[in-house]
């Protein structure tokens, strides 16, 4: 759930909570990262993150249930 500590003055998810939630899920060091901002997410969106690890890092999805959003894929 998208909480209102995340929001930046834009009304939507401040960039550094994508960073932070890959770096929670990760035991790698992250040394390069890209984001795909596909859709804002706002307060009280309930977002949900899948991943795939590989050798050269991680792929990430910030989706919703039905996955008619997605919000940002992440590569590491």
């Amino acid at each position: 759930m998208i909480k209102e500590a995340y929001i930046d003055g834009y009304k939507h998810v401040n960039n550094g909570v994508y960073v932070e939630e890959v770096s929670k899920l990760c035991d790698k060091r992250i040394k390069d990262l890209k984001i795909k901002y596909q859709k804002q997410c706002l307060l009280g969106e309930d977002v949900k993150i899948a991943y795939r690890l590989n050798e050269d890092g991680a792929d990430f999805r910030f989706f919703t249930d039905s996955e008619i959003k997605v919000y940002a894929n992440v590569l590491y």
